[in-house]
């Protein structure tokens, strides 16, 4: 199987037996690549009987408002796509339910002219209490999310990598290292 070719959701049934399910995090790779909001995308993500964890690029407030649907439990916003600080503090007046994010590579944060931790601090500044952090090398030192985690409650993705916080997304596939790169 290739990093390309679509996994479809009733193959997920196969490998991880209905009731261990209940919270289900879609990535909508081709808007995170273009940072362009696909509504298209957020129409199709239903999974009956799961909440929903939408990773979505968001450019304005109008597409938080579109990316909301019935059974979305969360918008998980790349902050690396946004227009500005503006569009996070407006997805906090909106809804509670955002989530931003941000990636890290080689040590460096997609957000803010600082390191990851100081791009953690700042958005819990802006007052939110939930984000998640995607170390795509897996390189950030366990003191990290620990110092982190005082700031905000973190959700950790390293992906292939053991338990690093409270909250943490796992894979349901194998992560393929060319595909990090």
């Amino acid at each position: 199987m290739a990093v390309s070719d679509p996994v479809s959701l009733k193959s997920i049934d196969a490998i991880k037996p209905r009731q261990r399910r209940g919270t289900v995090v879609l990535a909508d790779a081709g808007s995170i690549s273009s940072r362009r909001f696909d509504p298209t995308f957020v129409e199709l993500c239903k999974v009956p009987g799961n909440d929903v964890w939408l990773i979505e690029c968001i450019e304005t407030a109008d597409d938080i408002l579109d990316a909301f649907l019935p059974g979305l439990a969360k918008l998980v916003i790349p902050v690396s796509g946004i227009r500005g600080r503006g569009v996070l503090e407006e997805a906090l007046s909106l809804s509670d339910q955002c989530v931003p994010l941000v990636s890290v590579r080689n040590g460096r944060a997609d957000w803010g002219r600082g390191g990851p931790l100081e791009a953690v601090k700042d958005l819990a500044d802006t007052g939110y209490g939930k984000i998640m952090v995607w170390d795509i090398g897996g390189e950030l030192p366990t003191g990290f999310w620990e110092s982190a985690s005082r700031d905000a409650s973190i959700i950790s993705y390293v992906p292939g990598s053991r338990r690093l916080t409270d909250d943490v997304l796992t894979d349901v596939l194998p992560p393929v290292p060319e595909a990090l790169g």
